[in-house]
């Protein structure tokens, strides 16, 4: 049984395309149009409404206190939506750009953002932040979602987040989002006025009492069950942190070179990424390792790949996913891609290399419907 853990929330940017083509199509004030006003999600915690392009329909599933409540606020929206969409005659896809056509508006991408933990202390959320902002290249890694687009294969198995602002060559803020924080005011120094196109931010709602964690890294997720896999994944660190909290131990710190570096590595290779390992994190206490400091890792080895490091993420919070009752079916999208090296975008990938690019179109769309598994990848 899965217990309440954290309160959560999750946000998805699902495209809105051409049923025939799977081009984006801008229907999103005609579907709204047609929606209950009870679904409509405007200054709602949950519900269904337009984000900042016509092409992008976004809903919320609202705070949750399980991951049950998860599971099901993202069926019962992604159900209401590609409703409506139908009854207007367009289509959904949920992933990270748009596979079959380019865009007019530059920044236009479909992300999935999780929202961590709420009405606790500000040290709390900034010790939750610290210590996810360790794992951003391992989440990059296992659920990068847009290999492809404009009906060509891109050099990243996340084109979408190579394209995200703050990582583009030359940025004076190259690596703003990747900083370990001591307080509240330390993350607003540094994030500035606006901090949500950042991977991970320790103070979004902080003006409404709810210091949040909020975690943008994702592509939009075909499959429901890697969305879930997520949220158990940052449940877990939650919980980890909030331990850390009461002994009031400080999470390490990775040096944010390395963590840029690992995270430019995994948006580009996916699972078969190499990355850089800071020696200088050792060991939090005795018996228990940190990432990428595993007994079976050759300690004067500078790389490991990004499926050990993934396994390691595992390993390292395996008795909290076990006390959140996170068991290995709710974790089988991750374990398939520590065994297989499989994730969305190898899926994306292997369908367009085996098939060509209308079966990936029509395979996106179905998928979308259904939310299943990922059912092959390389």
């Amino acid at each position: 049984m899965v217990k309440d853990t954290f309160e959560h929330g999750i946000e998805q940017e699902f495209q809105v395309v051409n049923p025939w083509t799977g081009e984006l199509k801008g229907g999103v004030e005609e579907i709204l149009r047609g929606l209950p006003k009870d679904w409509l999600g405007i200054d709602r915690a949950a519900g269904i409404e337009g984000d900042h392009y016509p092409t992008e329909l976004e809903h919320k599933t609202g705070i949750c206190v399980s991951i049950d409540d998860i599971r099901e606020g993202l069926i019962v929206n992604r159900t209401e939506m590609i409703k409506y969409a139908r009854k207007c005659d367009y289509a959904l896809i949920a992933t990270g750009v748009n596979p079959f056509s380019t865009t007019d508006y530059p920044g236009e991408s479909f992300g999935e953002h999780h929202h961590v933990g709420g009405n606790e202390t500000s040290i709390l959320a900034v010790r939750r932040h610290n210590l996810i902002r360790e794992f951003i290249p391992e989440l990059h890694a296992f659920t990068v979602n847009s290999p492809i687009y404009g009906k060509k294969k891109t050099d990243y198995m996340s084109y979408r987040a190579h394209r995200s602002p703050h990582i583009h060559p030359g940025s004076r803020v190259k690596f703003s989002s990747h900083r370990s924080v001591s307080n509240i005011e330390d993350a607003k120094r540094i994030y500035g006025s606006n901090p949500r196109y950042w991977d991970v931010t320790p103070y979004a709602f902080i003006k409404r009492g709810y210091p949040t964690v909020e975690v943008r890294l994702f592509d939009t997720q075909t499959s429901i069950d890697m969305s879930v896999a997520i949220t158990a994944i940052l449940e877990a660190l939650a919980l980890k942190a909030k331990k850390m909290n009461e002994q009031d131990r400080t999470p390490p710190k990775i040096d944010e070179n390395i963590l840029c570096y690992n995270r430019n590595q995994a948006i580009k290779h996916g699972m078969s990424a190499e990355f850089k390992v800071d020696k200088n994190v050792k060991y939090l206490k005795e018996g228990e390792c940190f990432a990428y400091h595993s007994k079976e890792i050759d300690s004067k080895s500078s790389i490991i790949t990004a499926t050990q490091a993934v396994k390691e993420l595992i390993v390292y919070i395996e008795n909290e996913l076990d006390e959140i009752g996170a068991d290995s079916k709710i974790l089988s999208p991750v374990n398939k891609a520590i065994e297989k090296k499989q994730t969305p975008a190898s899926h994306q990938l292997d369908i367009f290399n085996l098939r060509g690019i209308e079966s990936l179109s029509t395979e996106l769309m179905n998928e979308t419907i259904d939310g299943q598994s990922i059912k092959r990848g390389g």
